[in-house]
């Protein structure tokens, strides 16, 4: 039990890394006018932040 807290807890880590990383691309598309380009890194970064969790714990069960 505690593994799989583990586990997932490291995942959330990288994942949130991974969003953050994403997710700072927004304002500099934005200032350059490209808002289609900073809403898609908007998605693109929520969906790094949820769906590996998501597919962890569906694969889990």
């Amino acid at each position: 039990m505690i593994i799989q807290v583990m586990k997932i807890v490291i995942l959330w880590i990288i994942s949130l890394w991974g969003s953050i990383y994403i997710g700072s691309l927004t304002p500099t598309l934005w200032k350059q006018k490209n808002y289609r380009g900073a809403v898609g890194a908007a998605i693109l970064a929520g969906l790094t932040l949820f769906l590996p969790l998501v597919f962890s714990l569906l694969r889990g069960m």
